[in-house]
């Protein structure tokens, strides 16, 4: 008979449930194929720099995450890793750059499209076009049209009509 210990699952009953969803089994399978290929290029034995074995992670010299070539590649500990992408912080910062972020290749910049103004202001300025007291309760009419003028619902306009209240309090 084998022993099993409160609220523990045996190794061969674990290994029976999850076999289930292994492999092309599991929803989020995609043909084998795996994101983040460089992972099998380099062994991860010992750190490079200060020769620790564990909690080991892969390091692009260059910087660019699509540079994926065995010379680019280098086998840092987190600690070792962390250290690396602080001192490219600190030297943009010194240098009055940019700070590099983000994986994307050298040279990239993430810019987010152009958004128009916040909820907030844009009730803001619906409100201040109607002359509205914030010193009182907004009347239900008000809201409503700048709700429908805006495509927001009534309670998001309650909400943002609230903050630009209490923000000029």
């Amino acid at each position: 008979m084998e022993k099993r210990t409160r609220g523990k699952q045996s190794p061969e009953h674990v290994e029976k449930r999850i076999s289930k969803i292994r492999g092309e089994n599991h929803g989020r399978w995609k043909g084998g194929l795996q994101r983040r290929p460089y992972r099998n290029l380099i062994e991860k034995k010992e750190c490079a720099r200060c020769s620790a074995t564990e909690r080991l992670g892969i390091h692009h010299k260059d910087g660019d995450h699509y540079n994926n070539v065995v010379e680019n590649l280098e086998v840092l500990c987190a600690s070792c890793h962390m250290r690396e992408h602080k001192k490219a912080f600190w030297a943009a910062k010194r240098e009055g750059r940019e700070s590099p972020k983000g994986n994307g290749p050298v040279g990239w910049k993430f810019e987010p499209k152009g958004r128009g103004p916040t909820k907030k202001s844009a009730v803001a300025a619906a409100l201040g076009r109607r002359g509205a007291d914030l010193t009182r309760k907004l009347p239900d009419g008000t809201c409503k049209e700048i709700a429908d003028e805006l495509g927001m619902t009534l309670g998001a306009v309650y909400a943002q009509a609230f903050l630009v209240r209490r923000e000029r309090q």
